[in-house]
């Protein structure tokens, strides 16, 4: 069973204002146990707004939110519980940060499920874990903290409440190159070991096409493409179209393929440029 479905969902700012905006259009998408979606789309394609949805932070205008098929709206009083069960992490996360202690701040969402200390204190620990943090950081002041290390502390009191599914909006913004690829492989190593599905919105198509195995693609508040990475990435123009870079590996390859080269544009890793690169001279290209 997915663990996420959205059916037909439509919404809209400010209806029946002057400020009126269309913001999702019929959109529907599955997220299944171990997924790891990218979603992408230019600046106001939707991607902030759809998110929103999964976990009840918007309710649509019409259409229906099934969390293990159930519509999350049939009984708003549960909503509360469903933001246990899907975890969001906004874009500069650090932001969610607001208590004086890093055990206190990643204790907070599994404090209020109601677990025992006993339960509380082996989340934190094995949260601040999988971020790349020990013990010595529990009593710290987060806001002492390098900005990297603010974000690492904000996504670990998300994955103390163990979620079945982690939407992370563009969390590597503003992080150096060393920071983004920390940052996006504990979070690949959570999916693997938890099997928790991961939801990234991201700006950076590189981080999308070495990260996400399936990949939406939005525009004016419609899904736009919807495939595998691989395959998204071969609609390298369309995407160009719709306002959207490529990755500099793809447009490496989109070079080489108009040339005459028979390469597979769909390469999404610079391990897979070099296989493409490498068949090439073996075959005496």
């Amino acid at each position: 069973m997915a663990i996420i479905d959205l059916i037909n969902i439509n919404y809209c700012y400010g209806a029946g204002t002057p400020f009126e905006k269309q913001a999702l259009r019929n959109v529907s998408l599955s997220v299944a146990p171990g997924d790891y979606i990218g979603i992408i789309g230019h600046t106001g394609s939707g991607k902030s707004t759809l998110i929103r949805h999964f976990n009840g932070l918007l309710r649509p205008n019409s259409g229906h939110v099934l969390i293990n098929g159930k519509d999350i709206w049939a009984k708003p009083s549960l909503i509360r519980s469903i933001r246990f069960q899907i975890g969001l992490v906004f874009q500069y996360p650090e932001t969610q940060i607001f208590e004086d202690t890093v055990a206190a701040d990643v204790s907070y969402g599994p404090r209020n499920m109601g677990l025992s200390k006993e339960g509380i204190d082996l989340r934190v620990h094995d949260a601040l874990q999988f971020v790349g943090l020990d013990d010595s950081y529990l009593g710290r002041n987060p806001f002492r903290l390098s900005g990297g290390e603010m974000r690492r502390v904000a996504i670990a009191g998300v994955i103390a409440m163990k979620p079945q599914a982690l939407i992370l909006d563009e969390p590597t913004a503003g992080l150096d190159p060393e920071g983004r690829h920390m940052i996006l492989e504990q979070i690949e190593r959570f999916r693997r070991e938890s099997g928790t599905a991961v939801i990234l919105v991201s700006h950076s198509m590189e981080d999308i096409a070495e990260h996400a195995k399936h990949v939406i693609v939005l525009d004016q508040g419609r899904i736009a493409l919807s495939g595998t990475t691989t395959a998204i990435f071969n609609q390298a123009e369309q995407l160009v179209h719709l306002g959207l870079d490529i990755p500099q590996i793809t447009k490496v390859l989109l070079e080489l393929k108009k040339k005459g080269y028979p390469v597979n544009t769909g390469a999404t890793t610079i391990d897979d440029a070099e296989q493409e690169i490498m068949h090439l001279f073996e075959k005496g290209g």
